[in-house]
């Protein structure tokens, strides 16, 4: 029983750091490059705080015209966010 866990946590795990690598991949060949686009848009989130009213959280994107993309999402602007 053991064994299946390990194997299972060993391939979520794996999963995990091949995407976390291809987003790395992808920020340096947006930063290698002279032209960059960004936006950021506005998002109504729901929370679990039971009061109804959506969180207004933010989707950041960044791209190159014909090239990578990455996306950012964030609860906030403010500091504790970064």
């Amino acid at each position: 029983m053991e064994r299946k866990w390990k194997e299972r946590y060993s391939q979520k795990f794996r999963r995990r750091a091949v995407a976390r690598m291809n987003a790395c991949d992808n920020i340096v060949r947006l930063l290698r490059g002279s032209y960059l686009q960004a936006d950021e848009t506005p998002v109504g989130v729901q929370m679990h705080d039971g009061n109804g009213s959506n969180h207004l959280a933010y989707l950041w994107q960044y791209g190159r015209p014909h090239g990578a993309v990455v996306f950012d999402f964030r609860m906030g602007r403010g500091k504790p966010h970064a």
